[in-house]
């Protein structure tokens, strides 16, 4: 039911009529309002958050230090553009196709509407964004990689141009898409304004990432791209791809192309030329791209595909060997023995391949033992030290082929150590636990990425965006070591109830939470407030083809999905 009236007064007749009435009920009504309208009202029940509105034009994630001002520069999209300094270094080629990207961005609504904005009086007139890089070099654009300075100036000025300074390609891109989001148009006029702004911004973390489950099930590289253009617009810079594990291999190995006989269809798995695709597409928007081939849980299907390779424990159609202990009855997780020439050497065949696929300098090994394999705490010690055997030797020897490995926390519940070159993903959800494992593995050297509380999977009904804007990694620092050894965090989406008609849905803008609190300075902690830039953060996300849900009871005018479906997707 749609109110017919406005006001507080209005809400407070119709209860009254219900109540007088001889079959008295409450009927809700939806009021759907800009935002801005619902928070001019002096009712509080009408009040969609109780903290301080955000004006036009304000930045997600928010950044680190900004000088703001209510002056105005008008923007003509037939007459503004973006400049670089970039004309010398054609091998580097990521500003110049972020500028191209951004300069249709920037005018998105304009072009949909088959016309130009008001004509900008010349004296307030913006005409540029001068970008500066220092960095150009072919060897700073290849791929982005952890630590990689993503820091960026930018500064709006009462008069003359716009100018963007960074140190790489990757602090530009991050200081374009801030520049992007402090556009915004007239309501009536519908003229581009930008506000005389001052910005100088850099992450809190290195290490911002989302993990997509691709073996549960299959997802169309279209809706992967679509969900890196959203991790692009929140600043995020790893996607976690999820590709193989005991119940399904989606990579086609060249070497190994067999691998990839249990896909659902023919169709349900990644050719070479697919993750090529991905990898660059996401290398232009500054995200790296890490593979999880879960190897320690596949043996079977290696071996089902491959006769020969030789496991730890002791299967039934062996013959009896002392030295092994016996496989669970039926097992799927015989563990590959890497003390065997050939099944080393296939492991280093298959590891090799995916290195170059990716291109990144980290893999995702998995072993999730405790969860896939079913290893009770109390496991025989035979049993732990075949593990410890096992996970020594897998990670070692992927080590020594100049890949980085990155394991869940799995191992620590039945007391198996990990090598303490592995990162260690944590997503450990009790409280009392997590404080003390963290200051266990960060003493013995372990980089630390956490998952805890960023269940993208887990849906619950009301805005629990904000509990993941109030999870901070921060709370589990012991002391200044433990902060240099947490290298940031990542949100988990398992596809058990997710495949490509609802995942950009699921995962935004309940990301977008997320993402300030990784890149934002810690003292960012009101939800009320932000619940404002962020629901103006979702609409501009709509009006860039994210069909990202809604936060608040209120819409976004000409960017509300009756009008997004004919919107084409930006290449």
């Amino acid at each position: 039911m749609r109110p017919l009236m406005s006001g507080c007064l209005t809400g407070t007749l119709l209860l009254l009529l219900h109540a007088l009435s001889a079959e008295a009920f409450i009927t809700y009504l939806e009021v759907r309002l800009p935002l801005e309208v619902v928070t001019g009202y002096k009712c509080p029940a009408r009040r969609l958050s109780q903290g301080q509105p955000s004006p036009r034009g304000s930045v997600w994630p928010e950044p680190q230090l900004v000088v703001p001002s209510k002056l105005q520069r008008h923007v003509a999209a037939n007459s503004f553009r973006i400049t670089t300094n970039d004309a010398g270094t054609p091998e580097c080629d990521v500003l110049a196709k972020a500028k191209a990207r951004y300069a249709t961005l920037l005018f998105f609504n304009a072009m949909q509407q088959g016309k130009d904005t008001a004509a900008a009086p010349t004296g307030k007139r913006l005409d540029r964004l001068d970008v500066n890089v220092s960095l150009l070099a072919e060897q700073y654009c290849r791929y982005p990689r952890y630590g990689d300075d993503e820091s960026y100036n930018l500064t709006v000025p009462l008069s003359g141009d716009a100018f963007l300074n960074a140190t790489t390609v990757w602090g530009a891109l991050r200081g374009l898409e801030t520049f992007s989001q402090l556009f915004y148009q007239h309501p009536d006029t519908k003229e581009f304004l930008v506000n005389v702004t001052s910005i100088r911004d850099y992450p809190r973390f290195f290490y911002r990432g989302i993990l997509v489950d691709c073996v549960t099930r299959f997802l169309p590289v279209k809706t992967l791209k679509r969900n890196l253009d959203a991790m692009a617009y929140n600043k995020f810079n790893v996607f976690h791809w999820f590709l193989a594990d005991w119940t399904a291999w989606r990579l086609r190995l060249e070497a190994f192309p067999n691998l990839t006989m249990v896909a659902r269809l023919p169709r349900h798995m990644y050719l070479p030329q697919d993750v090529e695709d991905v990898v660059e597409y996401a290398r232009l928007r500054g995200i790296r791209v890490i593979p999880e081939i879960a190897i320690a849980s596949p043996p079977k299907l290696l071996r089902d595909a491959l006769p020969g390779l030789m496991t730890l424990c002791q299967r039934t159609d062996e013959q009896l060997h002392e030295a092994k202990p016996p496989c669970a009855r039926d097992t799927e997780w015989d563990l590959a023995d890497l003390s065997h020439g050939p099944t080393r050497e296939v492991y280093g065949v298959i590891f090799k391949e995916v290195a170059s696929l990716f291109k990144d300098e980290y893999i995702h090994l998995g072993i999730r033992l405790h969860d896939r394999l079913k290893i009770p705490r109390d496991a025989p010690p035979q049993v732990i030290s075949m593990l410890q055997l096992y996970i020594d030797s897998v990670i070692d020897f992927t080590l020594s082929l100049g890949i980085r490995v990155m394991v869940w926390h799995d191992l620590l519940g039945i007391d198996v150590k990990i090598p303490r070159d592995a990162v260690v993903q944590f997503c450990r959800s009790e409280d009392h636990e997590r404080s003390s494992v963290v200051e266990k593995l960060t003493k013995v050297g372990h980089q630390v990425v956490f998952s805890s509380h960023w269940n993208l999977s887990a849906f619950y009904y009301g805005p629990d965006w904000k509990d993941f804007y109030k999870h901070d990694p921060a709370r589990y620092y012991v002391n200044g070591e433990t902060r240099d050894m947490v290298m940031g965090g990542e949100a988990t989406l398992w596809t058990h109830i997710v495949d490509a008609t609802n995942l950009i849905p699921r995962v935004w803008p309940r990301a977008s939470a997320m993402a300030e609190r990784l890149w934002s300075s810690e003292l960012m902690t009101n939800t009320e407030d932000a619940a404002y830039r962020l629901d103006e953060q979702r609409c501009r996300m709509l009006n860039r083809g994210i069909r990202a849900q809604p936060i608040l009871n209120g819409y976004c005018g000409d960017q509300d999905l009756d009008y997004m479906d004919n919107y084409p997707v930006l290449d």
